[in-house]
């Protein structure tokens, strides 16, 4: 039977844990740190010495990717991001991180300083734009508190204009909006419960009572 098994494993390429732990363990380049980890995870998925390996290996294969996006080698970066992408197991915020820079290299942009992308989000031209944008921006920064603010801003305008949209009788429109401000990295209470009981208005296809009758629902709420 172990025979029979050992067989089988080496027919789809599958080597003993230990081995490949030990070589992740003495490889000094990030790209094949990160590939044997990956070959690991692969296979042995619940093994937490190549869960954690994978988890550090991507951050410090995101790094190098970044340094080589720096120093304007667009294509170094792009095949780094690309192999983070393309790989289960890599954590989901340096997956979307990934996902964001790989854009900019794909264009051959440099990473925009805060200042720069701050100017670049205010200039889209909608109100989903803008938010999408703070949104990525917030991850990219490491959660900066100018792109917390920029999300707030830009929720709160996207509030509005799906209100409007609701009392124009668009209910799918505004409950899609609504599902987005609620599905955000970051809200505040006031928006949160406004987004709430409008979703319920726009959930029965029913128009935003008068601000009095809003205010004893969202009493009653409590």
């Amino acid at each position: 039977q172990e025979a029979l098994q050992k067989r089988d494993d080496a027919l789809i390429g599958k080597r003993p844990a230990d081995i490949i732990y030990s070589q992740a363990k003495e490889a000094n380049n990030a790209s094949e740190i990160f590939d044997l980890y990956y070959e690991g995870y692969s296979f042995y998925p619940n093994d937490t010495r190549f869960k954690k390996g994978l988890s550090e290996a991507s951050n410090n294969l995101l790094n190098l990717a970044i340094r080589y996006h720096n120093q304007n080698k667009y294509g170094d970066a792009q095949s780094r991001y690309e192999k983070l992408l393309s790989a289960d197991g890599v954590p989901d915020d340096i997956n979307r991180k990934a996902e964001i820079l790989n854009n900019f290299a794909t264009s051959n942009n440099p990473i925009p300083t805060i200042h720069e992308y701050i100017h670049y989000a205010e200039n889209i031209g909608t109100v989903s734009g803008i938010l999408d944008a703070y949104v990525d921006g917030y991850i990219l920064y490491d959660k900066d508190p100018r792109m917390e603010d920029g999300i707030l801003k830009s929720a709160r305008n996207l509030l509005n204009w799906a209100s409007n949209q609701h009392q124009n009788g668009n209910f799918a429109t505004a409950l899609d909006r609504y599902n987005k401000v609620l599905g955000l990295p970051v809200i505040n209470k006031h928006l949160k419960i406004e987004a709430e009981i409008k979703k319920d208005y726009a959930l029965k296809s029913e128009f935003i009572p008068m601000a009095d009758q809003l205010y004893e629902y969202a009493s009653s709420q409590d």
